[in-house]
């Protein structure tokens, strides 16, 4: 899509409201997410754990790069320049309940970032992490598609909770992140999109479908089911971060 110059908007909607941005030709993408409780014995990447300072530009760029590189593997993260990430991400991480760190590697390198976002049950004692933005490094990503420093990252945040804690992410990154455990799979509906225009290559483009592109559905094997054409929970590309929310 990057390569084509191919530029969607987007928008969150309710079930209420899709029709009527469906019949304005908004399609509707499905976000397909795992769920699984935090094993608190489990082992992580060895590094050190810091807040993001989005205030500091040197490692806001390291940051900004990282994400621009991780973004690249998935469908529909959105692009950010390093204002962007100034003002929109840094306002949105900073809310009540959000939690926004970093990873550090033996030689002080930042090879990883997560914010997270937490949601406390008292009545019931027991609390729901939500990843709403993530990225590593080619190495970390090569090793295990970032999952060690995600634990690292998430038991630091929960520190002293005491509460049973599930965590949910997004179903592109990994369909596992505890062993032992099997995450219960979950989607989320009314993530719209529309084109708003693309380069010279529009005849290629147009013979799929923005719900293929941003699953990352081949046009050529697509059957024409519906099912296919919308992706499933273990080949989807689709990604978007909460963080880009609004």
């Amino acid at each position: 899509m990057a390569d084509n110059d191919f530029r969607i908007s987007t928008l969150s909607t309710q079930n209420k409201t899709a029709p009527l941005y469906a019949s304005h030709g908004w399609q509707n993408v499905t976000r397909y997410l795992y769920k699984q409780r935090v094993d608190w014995s489990a082992k992580g990447t060895e590094g050190d754990v810091q807040k993001m300072d989005f205030t500091n530009e040197a490692r806001l760029e390291e940051v900004s790069k990282i994400y621009t590189q991780h973004s690249k593997k998935y469908q529909g993260p959105h692009h950010r320049d390093l204002n962007y990430w100034r003002t929109w991400i840094m306002e949105e991480a900073s809310l009540p309940g959000n939690q926004p760190l970093v990873f550090l590697n033996k030689n002080g390198e930042v090879s990883g970032y997560a914010c997270f976002g937490l949601e406390i049950d008292e009545e019931k004692k027991k609390s729901l992490v939500t990843l709403k933005d993530f990225a590593v490094n080619e190495n970390e990503h090569q090793k295990d598609s970032g999952k060690g420093i995600l634990r690292t990252l998430l038991l630091n945040f929960l520190g002293q909770v005491e509460s049973r804690v599930a965590i949910v992410w997004p179903a592109p990154l990994f369909d596992n992140l505890f062993e032992g455990k099997s995450p219960k799979a979950k989607s989320r509906e009314y993530y719209m999109y529309y084109p708003v225009g693309h380069s010279s290559s529009e005849s290629e483009i147009s013979k799929e479908s923005i719900v293929e592109l941003l699953h990352g559905v081949s046009h050529q094997s697509n059957t024409g089911s519906a099912s296919q054409s919308n992706g499933d929970i273990k080949t989807s590309k689709h990604l978007f971060w909460p963080l880009d929310g609004f």
